[in-house]
């Protein structure tokens, strides 16, 4: 069954789906490329096997699961965000443990070479980040366990702003912030952090990248249209259709007239 468009496009950068995945790939096969909603295709990269597809995943919905000992992540063949100045992050994601049981079982992704791993969590249970700027951060232990399904983990970069969401709830914001992202000698990828020995382990459902920010409005539209997309039960048939709009509030309920 095939995935269908966010509500939100403006900025849309990439738009992996796992529910794209499925016409492609048999449950626990090998995913050699996850093909793009919006933007280039990812390709999947292991030392000993690529990331697994599995049709039962976050909260019973399609997703990829990642080995730490396997070094499996996704990557992309551009670096789309170069030279952008300001972004947002939308992941569906799930880690195995929380706090991870070791550092090699941490790391997130790759966006920015400046500085030090992503850790999702690390082993005292911290979050650190660094999406769209400069230095990492260490944002603190979130109230939300991380081994459960986080729907979604957001991350919002620019000028004067850096914040981290979970579950639609701030987990941390700052009003300082220097906007940068990886240049174009590293490839972004999602399954492993800046350090090679830092992997993530566990399950992504869906990944959205802009290079702009949202209002709070489209924002919490997005919260709503993820939720019950990858709730138990959800995917394309538990959403009202865009229909191509960039915006689908009355048919989310959440406009006026509804």
């Amino acid at each position: 069954m095939a995935g269908v468009q966010v509500p939100i496009t403006t900025g849309l950068l990439l738009n992996l789906d796992a529910w794209d995945l499925g016409d492609t790939y048999a449950d626990a096969a090998e995913v050699t490329t996850w093909a793009a909603r919006t933007g280039a295709n990812w390709t999947g990269v292991g030392a000993s096997g690529k990331p697994l597809y599995d049709e039962n995943g976050i909260n019973g919905n399609p997703c990829i699961q990642i080995e730490d000992a396997k070094t499996q992540y996704m990557e992309s063949a551009t670096e789309f965000m170069v030279g952008k100045t300001e972004g947002e992050i939308f992941l569906v994601v799930q880690a195995a443990n929380d706090p991870a049981a070791n550092q090699n079982d941490s790391g997130l992704w790759g966006w920015n070479t400046a500085d030090f791993s992503v850790h999702f969590p690390f082993t005292n249970g911290q979050l650190y980040e660094n999406f769209g700027r400069a230095n990492r951060v260490a944002t603190g232990n979130p109230t939300d366990p991380l081994d459960s399904p986080v729907i979604p983990y957001n991350v919002i970069s620019k000028s004067g702003e850096w914040t981290v969401n979970i579950n639609g709830t701030q987990h941390y914001t700052t009003g300082t912030n220097t906007v940068s992202f990886a240049t174009a000698s590293a490839n972004h990828r999602v399954g492993r952090a800046h350090s090679a020995t830092d992997n993530f382990f566990g399950r992504i459902s869906q990944v959205l990248v802009y290079d702009t920010v949202m209002s709070a409005g489209d924002r919490a539209e997005m919260q709503t249209w993820l939720d019950l997309y990858w709730k138990v039960g959800g995917g394309p048939s538990a959403v009202p259709s865009t229909g191509g709009a960039t915006h689908s509030r009355l048919n989310l309920g959440l406009g006026l007239g509804f």
